[in-house]
């Protein structure tokens, strides 16, 4: 196995080599060429070594994996894949660490899906997270001064560590202190990274549209599109300023969300200067429990922040995996509202269990839980802290309600209203079942309690109801979805996994989902029609940028309407903790 792998290799290499030969040659033929001889060659490897460990991960696979039985060979099938699992991770890891940029980009989604991936790529990935391959001091600081136009960073800062606390996939960012005494963090974008962008998108272009043909199954080329118009907003410090200016906004109600204040001067198109802050990523589990920080609670923080983001505002990051945020404390203090909404609750649990009402404490946890929806951390013990607000999304209004109807319909088991919201999504009302399994992972038919396991027979049962499904299949229905709904499934699923770390459960993070869903459709889009249409008669000049930063419907409309919103989220509730489990216990379900 290893020698034909190094076979492989070999061959690989040496027509590589030919080809990166015939292109230097062609490229220094021509003086205007010889400007970007190194992003050409510097590409061209790039591409080249992408596509060589491509092959080689299918080699392995293919033949580590020959002549085994998954269910005769149980065992040393398992043992076989967990090691096949682990070279592909290893190569990945130096493929994408090496690479940096939108390799580096890729590798940290792939290491958020601990629910779907072995541990053995998450693991190996997750360190990409927050250090990715990082440039020499001397090449920051030159970035630095060049682009806040000065010859020497003390005509800034008093002081800036040379050596970077955390190396991102666009960026690195250092440590300082500005004149005026505040300590910041410098966030610099990588040298010649818009150039290197360019030919990575076109190498993924290239690769997905050479599977396409290859496989025609297998053809995302019309991802790559969308993907490229994210990346190229990301490259825009000041729209990322933008975007994180806008986030504080929207969640200046809450006092345990923080969102870093920017430093407008200092920053620019390349370089964004910030607030510092300290703190724990959610994933350290040991910092959490030694600093006190209850993590069950930020669990619930998180599904409550991106699930606002989401269902409420319709304004969505879409990065938020564990290096770009932080859990820190804040000083507790207890307030009036705090003290009620908790003895309304110590008072319900007694009263209810005297009177001998069924599930007292389910309904305590109504009642309770309903008031302390406006309590939402008002005096916490900690604060999320949100940072990298580079890929973010706008999402369509229609789109927003939509995919708040989808979660009612979920969570409630309302099939009618579930089909009826597949077929205004673009696909088919029998593909709500579909919808259903890849958000809850369960059909929407399961008899279980809402948050529990399907069981053997359920898995079973949808194994052969999908067995005849192929990729085409699936190309095809991820095609017909909104645009939309790829982005927040990306959060949502960055969400999942991050819950799941915490120790947060399944149904917590679905009644916060649900939550915040049943809220979001309190807020109505009427006074966003005209913008609408005024987008699309001008769709020209509404792409990136411009289409992110129009306005959505809790910015016109504030979503704090305690009335309607306390109706709502008490109707959830009282279905997901009391109907739910009378119909459990009645056999209904």
């Amino acid at each position: 196995m290893a020698l034909l792998l190094r076979k492989v290799r070999t061959i690989f290499l040496g027509a590589t080599a030919l080809t990166a030969g015939g292109s230097a040659a062609y490229i220094l033929s021509d003086e205007e060429r010889r400007k970007v001889v190194p992003g050409t060659l510097d590409g061209s490897w790039r591409f080249a070594r992408t596509s060589l460990n491509a092959i080689i991960t299918a080699v392995d696979y293919k033949y580590s994996l020959y002549g085994l039985n998954k269910e005769a060979d149980e065992i040393q099938y398992k043992q076989t894949l967990t090691a096949a699992n682990l070279r592909f991770a290893k190569r990945l890891y130096k493929v994408c660490h090496s690479h940096g940029g939108l390799y580096n980009k890729f590798a940290q989604y792939v290491s958020t899906m601990n629910h779907v991936l072995p541990n053995e790529i998450v693991d190996t990935l997750s360190p990409l997270q927050d250090k990715a391959k990082e440039v020499s001091p001397e090449v920051a600081a030159e970035a630095v001064k060049s682009e806040l136009n000065i010859p020497h960073l003390n005509d800034i800062f008093l002081e800036f560590d040379p050596e970077p606390i955390a190396a991102a996939s666009l960026a690195q960012v250092h440590r300082a202190r500005i004149k005026d005494g505040r300590e910041v963090a410098v966030k610099i974008q990588y040298p010649h990274l818009r150039q290197q962008t360019i030919g990575d998108v076109a190498t993924m272009k290239l690769l997905s549209t050479l599977v396409g043909w290859v496989f025609p199954d297998f053809n995302y080329s019309w991802l790559v599109r969308e993907f490229e118009d994210t990346v190229i907003l990301e490259l825009d410090f000041l729209q990322e300023a933008r975007n994180a200016k806008r986030l504080a906004m929207m969640f200046s109600h809450r006092t345990d969300v923080y969102v870093p204040e920017i430093v407008d001067d200092l920053s620019t198109e390349r370089l964004l200067v910030m607030d510092f802050v300290r703190g724990y990523k959610p994933t350290d589990t040991e910092g959490l429990i030694s600093a006190g920080l209850p993590r069950d609670k930020v669990a619930k923080t998180i599904s409550t922040v991106f699930g606002d983001m989401i269902h409420v505002h319709g304004f969505v990051h879409c990065d938020p995996h564990a290096g770009n945020l932080l859990v820190r404390h804040k000083a507790n203090t207890s307030s009036w509202w705090s003290q009620f909404s908790t003895g309304v609750g110590m008072i319900c649990v007694p009263a209810l269990a005297i009177t001998g009402a069924f599930h007292a404490a389910a309904v305590a946890a109504v009642i309770s839980g309903t008031f302390a929806l406006y309590n939402q951390n008002k005096d916490p013990l900690y604060e999320l802290v949100v940072l990298d607000h580079g890929m973010y999304r706008r999402l369509e209004p229609n789109f927003r309600r939509l995919y708040c109807q989808l979660w009612e319909s979920l969570l409630l088991r309302d099939h009618n209203l579930g089909r009826r919201t597949a077929i205004s999504l673009g696909v088919s009302a029998e593909d709500y079942e579909v919808l259903s399994l890849i958000f809850t992972f369960r059909s929407p038919k399961h008899k279980q309690k809402m948050g529990t396991r399907m069981t053997k027979e359920q898995r079973k049962e949808l194994r052969e109801k999908f067995k005849h499904v192929t990729h085409a299949d699936v190309n095809s229905f991820m095609k017909r979805l909104p645009r939309d709904l790829l982005f927040v499934s990306r959060t949502s699923n960055i969400v999942r996994s991050l819950n799941k770390s915490l120790g947060g459960t399944t149904r917590g993070r679905f009644k916060t989902m649900g939550e915040s869903a049943v809220r979001g459709l309190t807020l109505e889009n009427s006074k966003l029609l005209e913008e609408s249409i005024n987008e699309r008669k001008h769709e020209a000049i509404c792409q990136g940028a411009y289409r992110i930063n129009l306005p959505v419907a809790s910015e016109i409309d504030p979503p704090h309407k305690p009335i309607s919103e306390i109706i709502e989220v008490f109707r959830l509730r009282f279905y997901l903790e009391v109907i739910d489990r009378i119909m459990l216990v009645f056999g209904y379900r």
